[in-house]
């Protein structure tokens, strides 16, 4: 009744990934043991859509009741030590936005996944108190980490009213005091479930490699897939669902890389007359960006805009050295009769974001 109240109330899909994840904490240890992480889950949607409510009925199936930490009130410090003592278990961190004060929490939640903790020196004998990390983390907010390395570390869910059926609002909260049975009973069954899980685990993530996923978020949703059907069984069109979700997934973390949002930026900035043919340019079938002066203009509107410190230059520059058609880093350029030192791109063979800068059809017809 559990799974069927959840489905009808944020979708079919979307509760059987969230019970996977629930499912597959029972086996963490086990999991960092092979791979060295554990996913996050993080519950988005709109405000008023009932994510942070929903994430506290998943907290409810291991017994923890009433236990969500504001993002932005909660320390690093303390974060740490509730993980600490939530061996197996999640921490449920509500309130997730891109503001400068969470922000430089982003960092903690990164190591989180593989569990490295935080050192810090004591006077006595040059010693280190190191604080351990034992749990998980379930994150909710308004909107999804801008951090492209969290948000591959996190499992999405999406609260949306379009797939409401049913609110069974009411339901959950009589309920809700009941609902640690589910982990208990999976803890009772562990050792009969632990072959399927790990088969499945195993064949999942090499799939998911073998459509073209990258390996981080291969095992994510592996250990969610063996999750779920350790717990209730293979599902052939849940299976085909977490094909696409995968290829959805991936398709997101590539968008959301830090050379995609220089990309998206530059053609935002280039719409509104702020940079111009003084800082790219193409011809004889090349894209020429003058990177110094583009990424000067970039820089200080990522700043302005997003209120957070930019990526540096130097990593900006090495990413797009592995973006498709890439063929020179400083080639020297006249630019509006201006010699510049230009990052230089194959046309037909860049990226479509950077194509799309140059209004170059007729050319090619």
């Amino acid at each position: 009744l559990l799974k069927a109240n959840l489905e009808a109330t944020i979708g079919q899909y979307e509760a059987n990934l969230c019970l996977g994840w629930c499912s597959a904490v029972v086996f963490m240890e086990e999991i960092f043991a092979f791979y060295g992480c554990f996913p996050f889950l993080f519950i988005t949607g709109r405000r008023g859509s009932g994510k942070s409510t929903i994430a506290e009925w998943h907290m409810n199936l291991f017994g923890l009741e009433n236990s969500g930490k504001m993002a932005s009130d909660t320390t690093s410090v303390a974060m740490q030590r509730y993980l600490a003592y939530y061996s197996n278990l999640p921490l449920f961190i509500d309130e997730y936005r891109n503001t400068k004060p969470i922000v430089a929490k982003n960092g903690f939640f990164r190591n989180a996944y593989n569990r490295q903790s935080a050192g810090k020196g004591i006077k006595s004998d040059f010693g280190v108190r190191e604080g351990k990390i034992r749990g998980t983390l379930i994150l909710s907010g308004e909107e999804t980490p801008e951090d492209n390395a969290l948000l591959t570390r996190c499992i999405i869910i999406l609260i949306s009213e379009k797939n409401r059926i049913t609110n069974h609002f009411n339901w959950f909260m009589s309920n809700r005091g009941k609902f640690s049975y589910f982990i208990y009973d999976l803890i009772c069954r562990k050792q009969e479930i632990s072959d399927r899980f790990f088969k499945v685990l195993g064949e999942a993530k090499d799939y998911f490699v073998m459509q073209g996923s990258d390996d981080r978020t291969a095992v994510n949703y592996a250990i969610v897939a063996a999750g779920y059907a350790a717990n209730f069984g293979e599902d052939i069109d849940f299976a085909k669902w977490m094909v696409d979700e995968v290829g959805r997934a991936r398709r997101e973390y590539q968008d959301e890389q830090a050379v995609n949002v220089f990309f998206e930026d530059i053609g935002f900035l280039k719409t509104r007359g702020m940079v111009d043919d003084k800082y790219m340019e193409f011809s004889e079938g090349k894209i020429y960006l003058y990177f110094h002066g583009l990424y000067n203009i970039w820089s200080q509107e990522f700043r302005k805009t997003r209120g957070i410190e930019p990526f540096k230059a130097s990593s900006i520059r090495d990413y797009l050295k592995e973006e498709p058609g890439f063929m020179e880093a400083n080639y020297p350029k006249q630019l509006n009769g201006s010699l510049k030192k230009c990052v230089v791109f194959e046309y037909t063979k860049a990226p479509e974001v950077l194509r799309d800068m140059f209004n170059i059809g007729s050319l090619e017809d």
